[in-house]
């Protein structure tokens, strides 16, 4: 099995909150239909996955979603269940994983497509789009991207939250659960305080702190996708030294939630871009549903929530200052788990901006 680089790995990480950082892909595919399909951007490395967002978000709010968006993602199924990020020629068999192109079924792709499924009321869909997840899980308990590459921690949470999602029993595979893949992703003690609690993308040595990954295995391990109004708390867990990692999702969800409240905190409630300069605005949301969905650091995700506002029209934007679908969708999913008014978030008509996304 393959490692994927730290380049690659946060390429990755980025996709997964629907933001293309691809630039190092070569030859880009166009969809040969885009009727029914949420954005004009190229779908070849998002398509399956900012499309699932979108419907994911419209049924968190009770909107409908038109026939020809339910059509594209269905047709982008394939026979056994998966998904690949995007297919130009549906009619063709899908493609099994290719390490060297890095395309071909893929696990966030199933994962997102199965919660779309289901949001649309496609159980026996998303059923098989589970099972081909439960297929590919690693002998250490996680899941790879792509079949042949190492577990990451990105992929099994995602999994996780489709079969959280569907009332699937958690996978297991040679006696290895996705919870203790997890566990070994998490810093413990060995690392400076502030870094203690966060995620690392892949098991390498050192394990090295990822914020979208972390907000993503704290929200698997704490909740559904969509997350729904409730009771949180404003209290935080400290990491304890000595003592160590901890064995139980309680425990883990509490740690990840306390560094990500501690990780905002520090960036005036964002989350730094991993790229250079500026702010990650979709690990930024991220960590708010994960902060809900733990119920803790209530305080921290009302304070990024009012930042998320107030820079509502740079979030759902892109580099080329059009808007994103995967992007508008994540902030919806945000909206619904606060019970803000997504007619008039920071001005702005979320809902009515992501319909008019559609082709």
């Amino acid at each position: 099995m393959r490692f994927i680089s730290t380049r690659f790995a946060g390429a990755i990480a980025a996709v997964l909150a629907a933001v293309l950082a691809a630039s190092f892909f070569v030859s880009p595919a166009t969809a040969a239909n885009p009727r029914g399909l949420y954005g004009t951007q190229d779908a070849t490395y998002d398509g399956v996955f900012r499309q699932s967002l979108a419907i994911i978000a419209l049924r968190s709010h009770g909107a409908s979603v038109p026939v020809s968006a339910q059509n594209w993602l269905i047709n982008q199924q394939c026979s056994d269940g998966a998904f690949e990020a995007f297919r130009a020629d549906t009619s063709a068999a899908c493609k099994d994983a290719d390490l060297e192109a890095y395309s071909g079924k893929d696990s966030n792709s199933t994962a997102l497509g199965a919660l779309a499924l289901l949001a649309l009321g496609k159980k026996a869909k998303a059923a098989r789009a589970v099972s081909w997840l439960r297929r590919a899980q690693n002998p250490d308990g996680g899941l790879p991207w792509l079949t042949g590459l190492e577990s990451d921690a990105a992929s099994t949470a995602l999994a996780m939250l489709a079969a959280r999602s569907s009332g699937a029993p958690m996978f297991k595979k040679n006696g290895k659960t996705m919870v203790s893949f997890l566990r070994a992703t998490v810093l413990g003690c060995g690392v400076e305080s502030n870094k203690r609690g966060a995620v690392s993308f892949q098991k390498s040595s050192p394990l090295v702190a990822n914020d979208l990954t972390t907000a993503q295995v704290a929200a698997a391990l704490s909740t559904t996708l969509p997350i729904t109004p409730q009771p949180r708390s404003s209290a935080n867990v400290t990491f304890a030294c000595p003592g160590g990692v901890p064995s139980t999702n309680a425990g883990l969800k509490d740690v990840m939630a306390g560094y990500l409240s501690h990780r905002l905190a520090d960036n005036k409630f964002t989350i730094p871009s991993a790229f250079g300069t500026g702010v990650d605005w979709s690990s930024t949301s991220w960590s708010v549903l994960a902060l809900l969905g733990a119920r803790r650091g209530l305080a921290e995700a009302t304070k990024t929530v009012q930042q998320l506002r107030k820079n509502v029209d740079t979030v759902i934007r892109g580099g080329d200052e059009s808007i994103e679908p995967g992007k508008t969708a994540l902030l919806l999913l945000v909206v619904r788990a606060v019970g803000a008014k997504a007619s008039d978030f920071g001005g702005v008509n979320l809902l009515k901006t992501l319909q008019g996304t559609l082709q």
